[in-house]
């Protein structure tokens, strides 16, 4: 048997440009005041990511509910859309980052691991014999 993906709905975004709608179905696509309606990707506890393309407080969410679920409203202007992308794509550098701190590959707070202590031991260690042979 196939086993059928789940898709769990996290809500919408709704960018809009006024604040005229007041009900979640005024929110059309393609209606003078909405900018762009995407899908919520992800919900943490101060933010929401919507389509992986945009990161959005919830702070400044109008958060409306709908027979579809919930609805995130936010008025936009242009500056505000570029924060929000360029926001995305640090969120997607540090995941991307933290792929690669994995235990051995880095020192954990800039200590250093037991190897290194024991290579500085045997150098300590020769220095001491090479002394004392003289």
């Amino acid at each position: 048997m196939a086993k059928t993906e789940v898709k769990e709905n996290l809500g919408r975004v709704v960018l809009i440009r006024s604040h005229l709608a007041e009900k979640p179905e005024e929110f059309i696509q393609g209606g003078d005041d909405v900018f762009e309606i995407l899908p919520v990707t992800d919900v943490r506890q101060d933010f929401i990511v919507a389509s992986d393309k945009y990161v959005l407080p919830t702070a400044d969410a109008r958060i409306l509910n709908s027979s579809s679920g919930l609805v995130y409203a936010y008025n936009v202007s242009l500056p505000y859309l570029q924060e929000i992308a360029h926001l995305a794509q640090v969120e997607k550098n540090i995941v991307i980052g933290q792929a690669y701190l994995y235990q051995g590959r880095n020192m954990p707070n800039g200590k250093p691991n037991v190897f290194q202590w024991a290579l500085v031991a045997f150098v300590f260690l020769l220095a001491a014999m090479a002394i004392l042979s003289k």
